[in-house]
Order: structure tokens, then C-alpha cells, then sequence
């Protein structure tokens, strides 16, 4: 439907015009009753208009405006005023200049209303301040304030829709009718002397344009409507003019009812007329967008499935022209059919499927096959849609990518096997590109050169670290490449990432793209460092003047090759060797003495493919006596190989023969010397048992006299025989306190003596090792009184269990502590741990004190040994607690072990194996 848009052209000119009315008021209708003779404002048309303009052109427009008034006489403070009423209702209307004004949203009617209100109250202010007219009364204020009111709800209004009233009016016959119905209920109530108060007859006309029609149209309606309304009642026609006349109400407050009535017109159509508008393009709207996406959902290159919700199950509704070619089925047979019939769900699938069916997730992204296509690869996505009724709707939209598929697939075995190629190829390849840049390295370049591929790559092949190019070769390589097809081959002296010597050979070529350019140049390396220094080492072993004999020997038993070890060994010359039998070097039977088997007998049944030889390339080394030059024998460990090349599976054999006739002597000297350790270490062992033995019955012997010492010099010092002096006190104390340390040190060496036998370890019990620590912690509480100390446990949460004696493996860690508290200087600390990793419990004292030397280490764990330094100390010990802790470890099945540094502290650890 064609719109005709309000001119742009000439605009300002009518503004100025229009504004120019309005700042003079000259719109009051020249009638006969004076009552209602300047009802009307042109507030609203200025208003609007200046609300369709720009900001910024409202002050010159309104100085223009007030410059014509001023001219043509009228008082340039009342222009002044309703200018300023118009661009305070243009302010509302425009949000305050924010945007353009419209109506077109109930928002927009809304700003229209307060923009009434504010005019209103603008009229009203300036009535109290200036008499417009001096032959006649002031307005009511209520009156004036309707009077600016009505102006800019309805002409403001009619300014604001103007454009949107078509040439073509809608639905024509019902527009012809409403309008008819209009005039004849407008001319009935307000024509002649009707004085029926049928006033609002006519609004339900009115509504029906509101419902029917464009807003354009309605609020054209609704001005002419009320300008007749007002002329017709300021002729004296009309239910109003005919009131006042009969007295039925003061005739002051004729223009009120007028306005009045306007102003319910206006509140009563418009709000009805804008919602019905949006309503009617949101609809339109929403029909334009329905079928543009059923236009799009038919037509679309993808596939477009709607679908429900079926207990569980994706069950198509509908489905477009696309969706059926890939679900290779017609489009009719679709509707109805469950997804799972036509395409198979991965387990995965199904689960997330199940997610967006849950709400869990929005969308459903993955993979199908379709039935009856096994290679076929779709891809889907599957989103929920909302339903007003309460079912579960989805779309779902599917792309067949069973092409590109198999293409990428195809493309990555491709890149797979290239890749496996360039990898497990044992030489070095390089890829450059027409600029002479590495862009492709192998493995084997890093495992054979050293250098990491990040090193290499990016980098030109001349500044690389492998240069195997100059920059003039690799351009040369590049702009006249070689077309016979034949590679270049050459050698390079380089070294690896390590500084190590390397010798490559390389084979340079070119790779050409269609048009038969050069693109890639691709360097293959192989490294022969090994094999030319195999070569030399060949050539410098055969010529070297070394121990070791080697003979080469042909399937007929004569020698080939003697290298210089054997002339030297043999004393022969080299020509005298070479074509001779080897036999010839073996000694007689009679001369074998202890050599095994007879090296003849052997070597006869190696050259008939017999004996060891048979079954290996190599026999094992065998002691055989070979004659030399000068008619002496010696012992030669020798070792008889088969040798062989590409072609043939034999040529003969390698015998590498070494002089042990020195060694053996000296194994028969240190046979005898081992002979005789044997018996000594045998005495010895005796004397260490007798040395147990003496200790245990010396221990024995001692604690009953020690005891009794003990025990009769606690009866001297209670007071028991008489009381001591001061003396006698310290001395006795001196012999109690030595004689409990002779007792200690006796039940130290029965405990140690005990731990010889394997059933020392007493009771076995299954306990929690943190108990022996807590214990231990405790016990040294005294020790750490008066000490200035730090001492910290860091135990297992979890049960540490172990099985063994509860008491001997309380001691244990009573020793270490006390140990490192006493070995600890003050301001130092002892920390104590347990934990239980690797099926063992760890056991960790570790303290700041004065370290044990790295010579003594081993030593502190024997029986009465003191460091040289606890003895300049003078610190008290026995040199037994280490020892008897070492002891009740292995009793245990554990370990201990030490680290320690002279300064810096000690740490033991003891493992011990966890109950199962």
C-alpha cells in the first residue's frame, strides 16, 4: 500500500510559519459566540513539527518566528512564552532531544500525554501573566489549561502521523461506511437545536476507525471531528450551545465542555488506535517472518527437520526437499518417522541427545550414519524450541558431508603416509620453498644432526645451523634447476648440535607444480661419517700395532689377512702368514696340556660345517696353544667366527685370538692366594664368635656386681646406714651415676650379642608406628626442657601399621632423637617424620647440628665407635646407640641409611616394611 511521506522539502518554511501561529495565537475562530471564540491553540502543530526537526535548528526557528510577531505588532514577551511552551513539548517528545518523534508505540503516546500536560500547565502559567485579549475576560484556568492540552494531544498528534495517511485508503468500502456513519452521528448530535445529551454518540464510530484504520487516518478523524464539534457549538448549534441558551448550565463553561469532550476523544481513540497499530505490524510482521522462513526452510541447501518429542524418541514432523535427499527418502514418508529409524546414534549421541532432551545442554552437535549408507558421515544439530502448548519441538538441521569426508580422509592418509615416509626414512631430509626457506624437516634429522626441528624451521637454508646450501646455490637451484630428472649429488663436512664431526651425503632435487614451475626443492642427507669411519678404522686396526691377533680364513682353511696384533703375537711376517693353513699354528696334542678341546679336532669340524659352528655365527671364547715363529706356545683365548656378505651366506671365518698365557699364570698364583684367604677368614670367623661369646659372659658376669654396687650406694645416700656428708653425697652419686652407666652399657652389649641369633626380635605384634613416634617425642621432652630448641613432628593422618617388637622399635627411635638433640647445638632444630610410600614406612630424623664427617659414616654404626669430634667435645656416649639401632632395623627386614655434611646437620632414615 503506497504512503505518502510528509515533504522534507520546504519544511522549515512551514515550521516557521506554524510556530509563527502559535507564538501569536491568531487561531481563534471567528464566530458569533464569544464564549468559545479562542478555544483552539496551534501549541500542538508547532510542537510536533518541531519535534519532527532537528535540535538544532529549533532556537533560529523560533527567533525567526518571534522576529514576524514582533514585526506584524504583537508583544514579543507573549511570542516569547508560547515559543517556549512549543520547544518544552518538543523537548518531552523528542525524550529530551534524543531521538526523532513519533507514534507508533505506546511509549510514544505516553511522551505525548505528559507533553499535553506540561503545555497545559504552560497556558495556564501564562494566563495568570498577560490578558491576551483586552476587550474580553480571562479564560478559566482550567479552561486555558484544556484549551493547550487538546492542542497538542490532537494537532500534535495529527503533526506526528500526517506522513502515515495513505492515498489509497485501506479496506475501501468499510472506510466509506465508518466514515458515513461518522458524519451522520456528528451531524445528528451537533446539527440544529439537539439538546439530548447524546454527546459521545459518535465515539464508538470513532472507536471503529480506531480498530479498522491506520493511526494517520485516526487522528485526522479525531481533529476534524472536534474542530466540528467546536464550530458547530460556537454557531450555537449542538447539545452545548443549546444548553447554555436554556440556562441548563453557566454559559463560562461552554468552552470547557467542548474541550472537555475533545479531550476524551483524544484519551478514548488514540490509546486504542496505537495498540491496535502495533498489534496489526507485529502481526505483519510475524506473517512476513513466517513465510520468509517457510520459503527458507523449503528451499534451503541444508537439511531442515522439525520434530517432537516422543517418549524419549526425535520423531519428524516435517522435513524440506533437502533433508529427504540425504535421508535418502521421499519427502511425504518422513513425517512420523522416529531419527532413530533412519540414521544410527552412537552411544554418545544418544547421551547427549538425552542432555538436550533434559535441558542439561541447549544444543546437540554431532555425527550420524545414515541406515542403509554405512560410510555415510551427516553431521547434525539438534536445539529445543518453545511451544506455547507445552511440547517438546526441535530443530534439527543436517549437513551431508560423506564427500568431504571420505576427501579428508583420503587427505590425511595421504599426509599420514607422507609424514610415516619422511619419519622412518634413516636420512636427513630437507623441504625449502622457492624463497630457499626450511619449511620441513624429518625426525631423523634431528636424531642424526642434533639440531631440534623449531631450530631449523622458518629460516633460510644458507643462515641455518645446517647450511647445506650457499645462498648462490640454492637461488641457482631454484632459477636454472636441473631437468634431466637426475639428482645432484654431493659431500658436506659439518658437525651436529654437540660440536661432533659429520659427513653427509647429499642428494639435491627440485619438486615443479603444474605449470611446470619450480616450487620445492627437497635435500636429502645420508650420513657415511660412520661408514668412512669404519673404513679407516678397518684399514688403521689391520695396520695398527695392537695385542689382539686377527686372521681371516678362507672355507679351504688357509689365511687371508693377518693383522699386525697377529705378527707381533706369532712373530711371523705378514707374507709369510698370508696362504698358509692355519692349522699350522695350532700346537701338537701333545703340547694342548690345559687347553680345551683340541683346537684341530674343533677346527676340522668347522670347515666341515660341524661342532658349535653349526648351530651359531660365533663360538665362545676357548683357550688354544698356538705355536710361534721362534718354536714356543702360548695360551690364546681365542674365538672362531663365521664371515659372510650380500651374496654368499659364507666366505669364511674371522678368528680373533689374545695372549692370556701371563693371565692364566696369574689366575692359578690367585687360586692358591684365595685358597689361603679362604682358611684364614674361617679362623677368623671363629675368633669373632669366641669374641661374642667372651662379651655376652663378660656382661653376664658384670651387671650382678654392678647391681649390688648400684644398689648398696642407694642405701649410703637415703640415710639407711647413716647420713652422708656433703663429700661423701657427691662421691656417692659420682659411683651411682657410672654405676647405672656400667649396667646400661651391659645390657647394650647382651642386646647386640642377642641380635646374633634370628630369634632375637622377641614378640611380634601388629601396632601403628606413629605410636613409636609419639612415644619417642614425649620421652625426649626432659632432654628439650632445658635447651633452647625447635622441635617439630610431621606425621602420617593414615594408620602407618607395622609388625615387629613394639619396645625394640621404640628404642630405635628414642635413639635417633636423643642423638640428634644431644649432637644439636641451641638455636638449632630436630624435625621427625613418618610416611608410608612405596609399601614401606619411612622413619626421617633430621637435625641442624654438628654433622658427621663423610669418613665416618659408615663407622658410626659400629659397635664403641666416636667421632673424632664427639670425643674433642666430650660428649657423653657409649658408641653402642647407632649400632644397636642398625641392629633392630635388619632384625626388622628394614634399612637405614645417613646423609650428613660437618656444619650443616645429619638425617637418618629408616624404612621399615608395612603389615599387609
Amino acid at each position: 500500500m503506497e504512503t505518502r511521506e510528509y515533504p522534507i522539502v520546504g519544511a522549515r518554511a512551514v515550521a516557521v510559519g506554524l510556530t509563527l501561529v502559535a507564538l501569536l495565537n491568531l487561531a481563534p475562530l471567528v464566530t458569533p459566540n464569544d464564549e468559545v471564540d479562542s478555544w483552539w491553540s496551534w501549541i500542538g502543530i508547532a510542537a510536533a513539527l518541531l519535534a519532527r526537526l532537528s535540535p538544532r535548528v529549533w532556537l533560529q526557528t523560533t527567533l525567526a518566528a518571534t522576529a514576524i510577531a514582533a514585526a506584524a505588532g504583537v508583544l514579543v514577551a507573549v511570542g516569547l512564552a508560547n515559543g517556549a511552551i512549543a520547544v518544552a513539548a518538543a523537548l518531552v517528545l523528542t525524550d529530551l532531544g534524543r531521538h526523532r518523534a513519533q507514534l507508533r508505540s505506546l511509549a510514544d503516546l505516553g511522551r505525548l500525554t505528559v507533553a499535553a500536560a506540561v503545555a497545559g500547565t504552560g497556558g495556564a502559567v501564562l494566563t495568570f501573566a498577560v490578558d491576551l485579549r483586552s476587550d474580553a475576560s480571562l479564560h478559566p484556568v482550567w479552561a486555558v489549561w484544556l484549551s493547550y492540552a487538546d492542542s497538542v494531544l490532537i494537532l500534535g498528534a495529527l503533526g506526528l502521523t500526517i506522513d502515515r495517511i495513505t492515498r489509497t485508503p485501506p479496506h475501501r468500502w468499510a472506510f466509506i461506511t465508518q466514515h458515513v456513519a461518522l458524519i451522520a452521528s456528528a451531524l445528528l448530535v451537533f446539527w440544529g437545536d439537539q439538546a439530548a445529551p447524546v454527546v459521545l454518540s459518535s465515539l464508538p464510530v470513532l472507536i471503529w476507525g480506531a480498530l479498522a484504520f491506520d493511526i494517520g487516518w485516526v487522528t485526522l478523524q479525531v481533529a476534524l471531528y472536534c474542530s466540528f464539534v467546536a464550530a458547530t457549538t460556537a454557531y450555537g448549534n449542538g447539545p452545548f450551545a443549546v444548553g447554555a441558551d436554556r440556562g441548563l448550565f453557566d454559559p463560562g463553561l461552554l468552552s470547557t465542555f467542548v474541550l472537555a469532550t475533545a479531550l476524551s476523544c483524544a484519551l478514548t481513540v488514540l490509546p486504542l488506535s496505537v495498540t491496535v497499530g502495533t498489534r496489526r505490524d507485529l502481526m505483519a510482521k510475524a506473517g512476513s517472518d513466517s513465510r520468509l522462513l517457510r520459503r527458507s526452510f523449503s528451499e534451503s541447501p541444508l537439511g531442515m527437520v522439525f520434530a517432537r518429542d516422543v517418549d524419549g524418541v526425535l520423531v519428524i514432523d516435517d522435513a524440506n526437499d533437502a533433508a529427504a535427499r540425504i535421508l535418502g527418502r521421499d519427502r511425504g514418508d518422513l513425517p512420523g518417522a522416529a531419527v532413530t529409524e533412519l540414521a544410527i546414534l552412537t552411544r554418545e549421541d544418544a547421551r547427549r541427545w538425552q542432555a538436550v532432551r533434559d535441558g542439561v545442554i541447549e544444543t546437540w552437535h554431532g555425527q550420524l550414519a545414515i541406515r542403509g549408507r554405512p560410510d555415510s558421515v551427516v553431521e547434525i544439530a539438534v536445539a529445543a524450541l518453545d511451544d506455547p502448548r507445552r511440547e517438546r519441538y526441535y530443530s534439527a538441521q543436517l549437513l551431508d558431508v560423506t564427500a568431504q569426508h571420505l576427501a579428508d580422509r583420503r587427505l590425511q592418509e595421504a599426509h599420514e603416509l607422507t609424514d610415516v615416509t619422511l619419519d622412518t626414512a634413516a636420512c636427513v631430509i630437507v623441504v625449502l620453498d622457492a624463497d630457499g626457506t626450511v619449511i620441513r624437516v624429518n625426525a631423523a634429522t634431528e636424531r642424526i644432526t642434533g639440531f631440534l626441528a623449531d631450530d631449523l624451521l622458518g629460516r633460510p637454508i644458507w643462515d641455518s645451523l645446517l647450511p647445506s646450501l650457499s645462498r648462490a646455490e640454492a637461488e641457482a637451484m631454484f632459477t636454472w634447476p636441473n631437468r634431466s630428472g637426475s639428482p645432484m649429488v654431493r659431500e658436506q663436512r659439518t658437525r651436529t648440535a654437540s660440536g661432533q664431526p659429520l659427513l653427509l651425503m647429499w642428494t639435491d632435487n627440485v619438486v615443479y607444480d603444474a605449470d611446470g614451475v619450480v616450487s620445492y626443492a627437497v635435500l636429502t642427507g645420508i650420513d657415511v661419517t660412520a661408514e668412512r669411519s669404519s673404513s679407516s678404522l678397518m684399514t688403521h686396526l689391520l695396520e695398527a700395532s695392537i695385542t689382539t691377533a686377527i686372521v681371516g680364513i678362507d672355507l679351504g682353511g688357509r689365511i687371508t689377512f693377518a693383522n699386525a696384533g697377529a705378527t707381533h703375537l706369532l712373530g711371523f711376517a705378514r707374507h709369510d702368514l698370508v696362504g698358509s693353513l692355519f692349522l699350522d699354528l695350532l700346537a701338537p696334542s701333545g703340547a694342548q696340556q690345559r687347553s680345551a678341546p683340541d683346537p684341530r679336532h674343533f677346527f676340522t669340524d668347522a670347515l666341515a660345517g660341524r661342532g658349535e659352528l653349526a648351530e651359531k655365527d660365533e663360538t665362545r671364547p676357548q683357550d688354544w696353544v698356538w705355536t710361534t715363529r721362534s718354536g714356543g706356545h702360548l695360551i690364546v683365548s681365542t674365538t672362531l667366527s663365521r664371515t659372510s656378505d650380500d651374496v654368499r651366506e659364507q666366505v669364511g671365518f674371522l678368528v680373533v685370538g689374545r695372549d692370556v698365557t701371563g693371565q692364566r699364570e696369574a689366575q692359578r698364583a690367585l687360586v692358591d692366594a684365595l685358597e689361603k684367604d679362604r682358611t684364614a677368614l674361617e679362623r677368623l670367623r671363629a675368633l669373632d664368635h669366641a669374641k661374642d661369646e667372651f662379651v655376652s659372659t663378660v656382661s653376664h658376669e658384670l651387671r650382678t656386681p654392678v647391681t649390688s654396687i648400684v644398689g648398696y650406694t642407694e642405701m649410703l645416700r637415703d640415710g639407711t646406714i647413716g647420713d652422708p656428708n656433703d663429700a661423701q653425697e657427691r662421691m656417692l652419686a659420682s659411683i651411682a651415676r657410672n654405676g647405672q652407666r656400667l649396667i646400661a652399657i651391659c645390657n647394650d652389649l647382651l642386646l647386640l650379642s642377642g641380635f646374633e641369633s634370628d630369634t632375637q626380635v622377641g614378640h611380634r605384634e601388629r601396632f601403628d608406628l606413629r605410636e613409636c613416634v609419639a612415644a619417642a617425642a614425649d620421652s625426649v621432652g626432659a632432654l628439650l626442657a632445658k635447651r633452647e630448641l625447635s622441635f617439630s613432628t610431621n606425621v602420617e593422618e593414615d594408620e602407618v601399621g607395622v609388625i615387629g617388637n613394639r619396645a625394640q622399635l621404640d628404642r630405635v627411635v628414642i635413639n635417633l632423637l636423643s642423638n640428634a638433640v644431644k649432637f644439636t647445638s641451641d638455636g638449632g632444630s630436630v624435625t621427625i617424620s613418618l610416611t608410608a610410600t612405596g609399601g614401606h614406612a619411612l622413619i626421617s630424623v633430621q637435625d641442624t647440628g654438628m654433622g658427621i664427617p663423610a669418613e665416618d659414616r659408615e663407622a658410626v654404626f659400629q659397635r664403641f665407635y666416636r667421632t673424632e669430634r664427639a670425643q674433642t667435645l666430650a660428649i657423653p656416649g657409649t658408641g653402642l646407640g647407632l649400632s644397636i639401632v642398625a641392629s633392630i632395623v635388619e632384625a626388622h627386614g628394614g634399612e637405614i641409611d645417613l646423609d650428613s655434611e660437618v656444619g650443616e646437620g645429619s638425617t637418618f632414615r629408616v624404612r621399615l616394611p608395612l603389615s599387609s
